[in-house]
């Protein structure tokens, strides 16, 4: 035990006295009421439900956020999926010819242009959304490549146009 100093009065007393016994200045902090601590608890509860709330409610704004692990341009997106748009109306097509595929080889290769073009100009901000922009360029040019006349195979681009709709999360087609 050792012996302390009253800021009141100054009188010596024990470290351990909750109150100076001359004067009953207090010498310890009372401990806290039950219900002050449960108060804090559902004040700190309401703050992390708040959070969680805004936090849903921003993530359901923006879509794009949802749908891919990795970042994509708006800018690729919008090419990817007018390029699998376009492809899957060829597909549909019953009545292809070689003018229909000439189109389509033509439009990919327009959307691919563009792509190049935005990547190598002011597209992405950042490392990770140029590569996977670069990535979809490559899908694209995949699908690009396979629509020549001179070579032309249907499960190729089926499969070239799989592998696109895979790189931006787009269902497969069989």
């Amino acid at each position: 035990m050792a012996l302390i100093k009253c800021p009141e009065c100054g009188r010596e007393v024990s470290d351990k006295a909750a109150a100076c016994p001359q004067c009953g200045y207090p010498l310890t902090q009372p401990p806290a009421s039950p219900s002050s601590r449960g108060k804090a608890g559902a004040v700190i509860f309401r703050v992390v439900t708040v959070l969680l709330l805004a936090a849903i409610a921003f993530s359901s704004a923006f879509p794009l956020v949802q749908r891919f692990s990795s970042p994509i341009s708006d800018f690729a997106f919008n090419m990817a999926t007018d390029a699998v748009y376009f492809t899957d109306a060829y597909l549909d097509d019953e009545d292809r010819d070689d003018d229909s595929l000439e189109y389509l080889h033509d439009t990919i290769k327009t959307f691919n242009d563009r792509l190049n073009t935005f990547i190598a100009g002011d597209g992405a901000k950042d490392r990770r959304t140029y590569q996977n922009d670069k990535q979809i360029s490559s899908a694209l040019f995949s699908l690009y490549s396979c629509t020549y006349e001179s070579d032309f195979d249907i499960s190729r681009v089926i499969h070239a146009r799989n592998y696109l709709a895979g790189v931006i999360g787009a269902p497969e087609r069989t």
